[in-house]
């Protein structure tokens, strides 16, 4: 049995900004960094493989030079078989 933990997040930037996008557990430990670049106005979608971490509650964390907006998520891992 294989696990797939692919979280896809959305955001939208409403100005051209430099965006830090990052992963933490409860405790405050940073476990990733997704993003860390400039992005223009509009949509966006970044990808975080969840993979190599247990199931639980994780906070993402955007930071921009204007403002921070952290967001908890609930990873629950469900084990998928590779046969069709």
């Amino acid at each position: 049995l294989r696990e797939y933990s692919i979280i896809k997040i959305d955001y939208y930037t409403p100005f051209l900004s430099n965006v830090l996008v990052e992963v933490y557990t409860v405790t405050g430990i940073k476990i990733d960094k997704l993003h860390s670049s400039s992005v223009p106005t509009g949509a966006h979608s970044i990808y975080w493989n969840a993979n190599n971490h247990s199931s639980g509650i994780y906070i993402v964390r955007m930071t921009t030079s204007s403002f921070t907006e952290s967001q908890k998520i609930i990873l629950v891992k469900f084990p998928l078989s590779t046969k069709i």
